[in-house]
């Protein structure tokens, strides 16, 4: 059984007025297909308790959905480059993205994160000892 991709690109290989470049140019419109918005993302902001959110976007859970409405943010945001759509995303997760971003520089407390605090550990007291 062919499908219909298949029937139309045997329709432009055989058509003999048509140029190679104009073939080529009708073949890549076949193939461009347009990004699906992932449904496995893992971010959902009703799991932050208000302590966490305050933590990573300085906003509580409340204050973030205020946010989302007063800017007047759309449900779905996309990244457009060069006149393509690359990449799609919950308008809820792409404010807190920027949020993250925003609230991320110079925090004491991002530099001595714990992980970072345990590899650093040993040079950290051997610093002190001098």
């Amino acid at each position: 059984m062919v499908n219909q991709v298949e029937l139309l690109q045997w329709c432009i290989m055989t058509r003999l007025n048509f140029s190679r470049t104009k073939k080529l140019r009708y073949l890549s419109l076949i193939d461009c297909v347009e990004r699906p918005l992932i449904p496995n993302v893992s971010f959902d902001l009703a799991r932050y308790t208000n302590a966490n959110c305050e933590h990573e976007f300085r906003f509580d859970v409340a204050g973030v959905h205020e946010l989302f409405s007063l800017l007047r943010i759309p449900d779905e945001v996309a990244t457009v480059y060069n006149g393509k759509v690359h990449d799609r995303c919950p308008g809820i997760e792409d404010m807190c993205i920027m949020l993250r971003r925003l609230a991320t520089p110079m925090r004491y407390y991002d530099m001595l994160h714990p992980r970072w605090y345990v590899q650093w550990h040993h040079h950290l007291q051997r610093r002190q000892c001098l």
